[in-house]
């Protein structure tokens, strides 16, 4: 009797797990720069249409990304990546049990360079004369 309730520990939860895989799709692609190279730690944003409910991924060493259990729908996705332009693809459509690939090449950004300056506290609404060298003896 004790291999039975073993056995069904083991496959009870495979049963869940093929179900939960078996009601949703997978969003992957490639990520590449202007000259062709794949690019490395690219943020991916995948955000369903109907929800707003986002998932975030990086691109990993060989320019690849790949977000599994996504639930089918339609979805924006979105690229960036330091120097280079964000890159976006609408309505990218995720089917049970399908997977969509979505390569994305971007292009060189802009540099923009934000300067914050400060200056000291300055008084302009009152005057005062008075001695500014004091003398002691």
């Amino acid at each position: 009797m004790g291999w039975r309730r073993y056995a069904l520990c083991v496959v009870f939860p495979l049963v869940g797990f093929a179900q939960t895989q078996g009601n949703t799709g997978q969003i992957g692609g490639l990520v590449y720069d202007p000259s062709g190279a794949l690019i490395r730690a690219a943020h991916v944003q995948i955000i369903s249409i109907e929800t707003g409910s986002m998932r975030e991924v990086l691109t990993g060493e060989e320019g690849q990304y790949r977000a599994v259990l996504i639930p089918p729908g339609a979805y924006r996705i979105r690229v960036e990546a330091s120097g280079f332009a964000p890159a976006t693809a609408e309505g990218v459509l995720v089917t049970v049990g399908a997977g969509v690939d979505q390569d994305f090449h971007l292009t060189l950004g802009t540099v923009t360079d934000a300067v914050t300056v400060t200056t000291p506290f300055v008084e302009v609404s009152r005057s005062e004369f008075g001695n500014g060298i004091a003398r002691t003896t």
